[in-house]
């Protein structure tokens, strides 16, 4: 399979907003910015372009946002359609794999950009599903899907919906994939609640 990772980004000012009470805006764009370039950089090791990922596209409305991938070297996508009867981001994905599909994917891996614990192993993961599956990663609720990695085309999605794990796995089964679920602390401990913040690397923290 040709696999690339797709990571929807909104505007760094306008992220985190579950921390409002607890953090300044321009504390939260840095938190943002910051698990952004986190994502981005992990994304580019060599040992996962060695696992099969071949690429990133970020999917962001927002110039600093673009301006921060491009820096690393990602490409960007800005235009989603957009259905009001949806979720936004669910809209955005589905845009973003039509994307990938047009450029050449087989296969995708959908990765939000506030696991601050990411890592290589983690993501190497993912990529290790046979084409006959998918992959899905539950948050720390175990209700929602920080990361999928499934064969091209899957969707609509549900992500944004507030539980879109369990509409995936009803999807996949639908698409006569099986499900394998990847249960990883790096890829569970998305930073949304202040004690998450707390137990983020001290690196991250120090950024407040």
């Amino acid at each position: 399979m040709t696999t690339w990772a797709l990571v929807p980004v909104k505007a760094f000012g306008r992220a985190k907003s579950r921390l409002g009470a607890h953090l300044a805006p321009e504390q939260r764009a840095r938190l943002a910015r910051a698990m952004c370039e986190h994502t981005l950089r992990t994304l580019a090791e060599p040992a996962l372009r060695e696992a099969g990922l071949a690429g990133t596209l970020l999917f962001t409305g927002d110039d600093e946002v673009a301006a921060c991938g491009g820096a690393l070297g990602v490409e960007s996508l800005h235009d989603a359609d957009f259905d009001p009867k949806r979720p936004r981001l669910a809209c955005v994905i589905d845009t973003g794999l039509g994307a990938l599909v047009e450029r050449g994917a087989t296969a995708a891996l959908v990765l939000m950009a506030d696991l601050p614990a990411l890592d290589v192993a983690s993501v190497a993961a993912l990529l290790d599903t046979p084409a006959d599956a998918a992959a899905l990663a539950p948050d720390h609720t175990s209700l929602n899907t920080n990361a999928l990695h499934c064969a091209l085309p899957f969707g609509p999605t549900a992500f944004g919906s507030g539980g879109s794990l369990r509409p995936h796995v009803a999807l996949s089964g639908q698409l006569g994939r099986r499900v394998v679920r990847i249960e990883r602390p790096a890829l569970g401990a998305d930073l949304d609640t202040p004690d998450m913040l707390e137990r983020a690397p001290a690196s991250l923290r120090a950024l407040l």
